[in-house]
């Protein structure tokens, strides 16, 4: 599993330096065990108060993929809604442990 983090926001900013348009959104990519290893489960989920909504506002499978190129394939669907174009960006991309931590203690 990976989880990444955008947020996407405009150039005019508040008297406190917050930008006054400013959208976060979370992704998560996990594998598709029901049907393929390579295959990815993409879930888009905004996470900030009037955050523009993604069409695909179910997860989408994006087939034979890794987690980096899925979690690229989300960040494009973003960048191409229309309520985001022409906002700046920030990524923050994290991957998560392959073997939780609690399966490796309880392996010994």
């Amino acid at each position: 599993m990976a989880l990444a983090t955008v947020t996407f926001f405009g150039d005019s900013i508040s008297s406190y330096g917050v930008p006054k348009t400013l959208y976060s959104y979370l992704i998560s990519v996990s594998v598709n065990q029901a049907l393929s290893s390579r295959d990815k489960i993409v879930k888009i989920v905004p996470i900030s108060e009037g955050a523009p909504k993604p069409v695909r506002e179910l997860p989408f499978i994006i087939k034979n993929s890794d987690w980096k190129k899925a979690i690229f394939e989300a960040f494009g669907v973003l960048e191409g809604m229309d309520g985001l174009k022409g906002l700046k960006n920030h990524k923050s991309i994290m991957e998560m442990e392959k073997k939780p931590a609690l399966t490796a203690a309880l392996a010994v």
